[in-house]
């Protein structure tokens, strides 16, 4: 079980809440993977889908040239950094799986997963960290 949110958020954009959710559908069965840049005020600024290179139903894993070039995009912005990761979870909560878990997180990057187990997808943010998690706030703006 997930600690309660506990930090002051993520902000989202609707546009990227979309694309995040097209992505997942694009991808079902399979999981999906992305990373989300930010800007200083931690607002989303760039959703960069990502490939699961292991097309798997219950697992990911990005293509590592695709990271590599969203990474050297960032490395030389003033402004922008990695703020974020996502994967979908196609038949299963929006709830860090015991794989995710295991994985350990990724430093102090959050970690959204988005649900296409039910009618409306669903979107949430979490910090994995030690086996452990912790849900964040994320707020969707128009």
């Amino acid at each position: 079980m997930c600690r309660p949110v506990t930090d002051a958020g993520f902000i989202l954009l609707a546009d990227q809440r979309e694309q995040i959710i097209d992505h997942a559908r694009r991808e079902a069965p399979y999981e999906c993977c992305g990373l989300i840049s930010a800007n200083e005020a931690g607002v989303a600024v760039t959703v960069h889908e990502m490939t699961n290179i292991l097309h798997s139903k219950v697992t990911f894993e990005m293509d590592p040239e695709e990271q590599l070039a969203v990474m050297t995009e960032l490395k030389d912005s003033d402004v922008l950094h990695l703020a974020a990761i996502y994967h979908s979870h196609p038949r299963n909560a929006a709830y860090p799986s015991a794989i995710d878990l295991n994985l350990g997180g990724y430093g102090n990057l959050l970690h959204l997963i988005v649900s296409l187990a039910d009618e409306e997808p669903d979107l949430r943010a979490f910090r994995i960290r030690d086996g452990g998690c912790e849900e964040a706030s994320l707020l969707v703006v128009a």
